[in-house]
This record gives structure tokens, sequence and C-alpha cells, in this order.
């Protein structure tokens, strides 16, 4: 293994080193540099980690030594003044075994975390750099990974450096991952797309560079790779990080980028595909204050095709898509405009003459709740609880009686669904009452609903832990609640206080009889 250290005595350093605990390592750190002398320093732990002939345990040890090694400030001092390292590092990461390059780049990504003002000159340069790009398009996805955590990293830190991403000889680099390897070709888009978020000045070179028009070029195309149609569409939460970013997306515009999803030719896993980073885009929007692309109509026809989907799995989706949607003021405006707009048909799945699968009712119950949680301030608030109760109601005027009857049938379903056998149901039920029942007619409509108040006090009906602790947390919204004492008698409000009291798991005490 090394030129004066016979393979016996460095193989028995190595493995005395690493079998020692690692607390022995951080109080004692001088005992890495002891190792290192023993096998005639660090230079012969990377030559032997790259051996061609070593069992794979022996080349697992080695790897331990040498990641224990480099957890240490002097054992990364030894790294960073060994000759040529970053001729070392490259040769990992293009070695033919696939621990070797998984290990190096692991290995590298640790280094410029742990010290990244020592390395960033030694992993920046030209031959190792170059050496990362082509190592995004590894086989293993773990090391693409850390590699482009690697670059990332030094993009974060280095304006100068984000500009010869996009625009010197790493744009050729980068060029040579086309269509014809899909997953590769989409983890440098990706990436491109990271670095353009950092910064405005980092997004115009993204722009400038052609990396954005062929990202969304990809979106675009008609491919019948459908790994590359669902995976290019992870590209525009990457570009959404950023408010120019948002700002561009919205004049594509990307209402209409959504729109096309709703074709015939498109199958059932791409459009849930679509529906599914709608969630990841408001949220982008609430950071930026960016709402513009929500108003558009190829937006609403595509989530109102998805709706209205025979397919359930996109039925549940564009359900969860528009409970992101809701979550907004302005989304939940938009989408709630009359009785047939997409927001109150949400309710109106528990109320179908049928009663839809488990898994539809608990995505529509726990998108409710999303809906019902978020909190606004001054006349949003009012206008918001509006909003959120038409929901409900299905219909405009309060006093109108068909809204009490809707109301009625709604909140029946939903005790049903409480008292269902299936878990998951339940804890969607308890958990879209305890958002509903914070407002005051959501309050009047669950103590309003007959049996509905004892059925959520009997601790004994409730037989799952988990569903228990959601359970009980409804009772602890309505105990809180300020409108409680104007809507029940003192009596019952201090029962409902009490049971929160007492907590989730109380029983009370049962005097038994024993007959002698």
């Amino acid at each position: 293994f090394a030129k004066m250290v016979s393979s016996e005595a460095f193989l028995k350093s190595t493995l005395d080193f690493v079998s020692q605990p690692l607390l022995a390592l951080e109080s004692r750190p001088e005992n890495a540099i002891a190792f290192l002398e023993s096998i005639d320093g660090i230079q012969s732990l990377l030559h032997a980690f790259a051996l061609e002939d070593i069992e794979s345990s022996v080349r697992h040890d080695i790897a331990r030594a040498l990641s224990l090694v480099l957890s240490t400030d002097l054992g990364r001092d030894a790294l960073a003044s060994f000759p040529a390292v970053n001729q070392v590092l490259l040769a990992g990461l293009t070695n033919d075994n696939d621990f070797v390059r998984e290990t190096t780049s692991a290995q590298i990504l640790s280094l410029l975390n742990a010290d990244y003002a020592r390395f960033f000159p030694i992993i920046s340069s030209p031959d190792l750099y170059r050496g990362l790009l082509v190592a995004l398009g590894d086989e293993m996805t773990s090391v693409s990974e850390h590699v482009a955590s690697i670059i990332l990293s030094l993009a974060t830190s280095d304006e100068a450096f984000v500009d010869s991403f996009f625009f010197s000889s790493s744009s050729e680099v980068l060029q040579k991952f086309t269509t014809a390897d899909s997953t590769k070709l989409l983890r440098v888009h990706v990436l491109a797309a990271r670095i353009g978020s950092l910064s405005d000045s980092a997004f115009e070179c993204y722009k400038s560079s052609g990396y954005l028009k062929m990202a969304l070029n990809l979106m675009r195309s008609d491919t019948d790779d459908i790994l590359l149609q669902i995976s290019s569409l992870s590209i525009l939460l990457e570009i959404a990080k950023s408010a120019p970013g948002l700002h561009y997306l919205v004049g594509i515009p990307l209402g209409e980028l959504f729109n096309r999803y709703h074709r015939a030719s498109n199958g059932p896993f791409t459009v849930v595909s679509a529906l599914n980073i709608l969630d990841g885009l408001v949220d982008q929007s609430m950071k930026h204050g960016i709402f513009d692309w929500l108003l558009h109509p190829g937006l609403r026809a595509f989530l109102t095709f998805s709706l209205h989907s025979e397919d359930e799995s996109i039925e549940e989706a564009a359900i969860s898509a528009l409970s992101g949607i809701g979550k907004c003021f302005i989304g939940l405006e938009t989408f709630c405009q009359n009785q047939d707009d997409l927001l109150p048909l949400i309710p109106k799945v528990l109320s179908r003459p049928h009663m839809p699968t488990n898994a539809l009712t608990v995505v529509s119950l726990h998108s409710l709740a999303t809906i019902f949680c978020t909190q606004y301030q001054g006349e949003e608030a009012r206008k918001a609880d509006c909003h959120r109760e038409f929901i409900i109601r299905g219909v405009v005027d309060p006093s109108d009686p068909q809204s009490d009857r809707n109301v009625s049938r709604f909140m029946s379903n939903v005790q049903k669904c409480c008292r269902n056998i299936d878990n998951d149901l339940r804890i969607a039920a308890y958990r879209f009452l305890g958002e509903f029942a914070r407002s005051p007619f959501g309050l009047k409509a669950v103590l309003s609903t007959q049996g509905f108040l004892q059925q959520l006090l009997d601790r004994s009906l409730e037989f799952n832990d988990k569903a228990n602790l959601w359970r009980f947390a409804v009772v602890q919204t309505i105990s809180t609640n300020p409108f409680l004492e104007g809507l029940v008698t003192s009596r019952v409000a201090s029962n409902i206080r009490q049971h929160v009291q007492q907590g989730p798991y109380f029983q009370a005490h049962q005097t038994q009889v024993v007959t002698l």
C-alpha cells in the first residue's frame, strides 16, 4: 500500500484507527495525525483507497478511516497541503469503482461545508471543476447529487462563478447532455435553474445564457418520454424561487403552460404531476407577492378539467392543488366566485349520492382544513371568512333556506366520517373540524349538529391513539373559542373545559363490586 509501510502494517493501523470510538477522536484529534504518520502520510491512504484489486470490506475500512481523518482540522490541513490534491480528488471522481466515486464526491462536499475558504480554491481549480461538470452525468444518482450540491455551493458565494457556469467553457461540457439521456439532461437543467434563482443578477445570467429558454422548450415539447415530461415541471419550482424568475413565468404565461396538460394525449400520471407542483408555486407566490398567474384562464381551464376527471387520482390531485391555491387570499377570492366555482365543489364530494372512496374523502377533508387554517388580518380576514363560509354553505345569501340544508348535510357527512373505521378518514375529519371550529360559523355548525358534541366528548368511541389526539385537539379548539358561551349553556361549556383539563386519556374511576 505504501513505500515505507507493509500492507500488513497498513491494514493493522487502519483497523485500529477505525475501531476507536468517535468520541475519542473528537477529544484527541491528534490521533488522526498519529495514524497518518503510522501509514506514511495521507498519500498512502488516498492511494490505497483507489486501488483496483482490494476486497470491498478493506476499501470500506479505508473509506471510514479517510472520513475520520478529514473530520478533523489537522486531517484537513494534511490534505490541503498535499501536492496536487485537486488531481487526487479528480482521480477519485473518475475512478471506475462506484464506491470510490461516491465516497470522493461526498468527501468533496463535506470538505467544502467544513472549511469553505480553504477548499474553495482547490475545488474550483479548472481541472477539478471540469471533472465535476462531467460527473453531473455520472450513472450513480448519489454521485451526481453530491456534485450538484458542490457546484451550487460554489455559485452561492461567488458571483463570478455564476457567470463562468453559464458562459465559460463549462457550458460546452453541459451542452453535451441531450434528450437521448433525459435523466442527465434534467440534472443539468435543475442545477442551472437553482443557480439562476440565487440572485437577480444570477437570473439574468440564466436567462441570457439560453438555459431558461431550453428548459421551457423541454416542458412544451411533445416528447413521448414520460420521465422527461414529468420531471421537467420541477424546474418551474426552481425558477419561481426568485422574484425575477416568477415574474418571467407569469409572462410566459404560466397558466397557458399548465393548460396544455389537459389534452387527451397526456396520461393520468403526467396530469397528476403537473397538479402536484401547484402548491409549491403558490408558496413562492406568497413569498414574493406575485399572484398574476392565478388569474390566467388557462389555469382555470386545467383545474376545471382535472376536477371533473373520471380518473380518481387526477380528481384527488386537483382537490389538493385547489387547497394550496385556496390558502392564499387571491386564490380564495379567484376560485370562489359563485356556487359552481371550483372551491365550493370540494365539500360537495362528501355529499354525493354514492359516497366517494375513503381516499378521495380524506383528500377533500385535508384540503378544506388547509383552506380554513390560514390566518388573515383586517379587511382581508373579514372577506376570507365570508368566502370560506360560502364554500360550505354553497349559496351567497346566508338567509337562503338552502344554506342551512347544505351545511346540515355536509356536517352530517363529516360526523359519519368521525365514526368510520378507517383511521386516516377519522384523522382527516378531526383535522378539518379543528380548523373549522375556530370561527363562529364553524363552531355553530359543529354544535348544531345533533349528537356531534357528545360524540367528540366520548373518549370510548375513539380506539386509535393518534386519532384520539386529533379528536382531543378539536375539543380544545371548541373550549377556547370566545363564542362558546353564547352558543351553549354554562354547564355544557364547563363540561367541555373539564374534558380538556382531564386530558385525552382520562378514564373515570369505576367501582368494582366483589361477591364473596
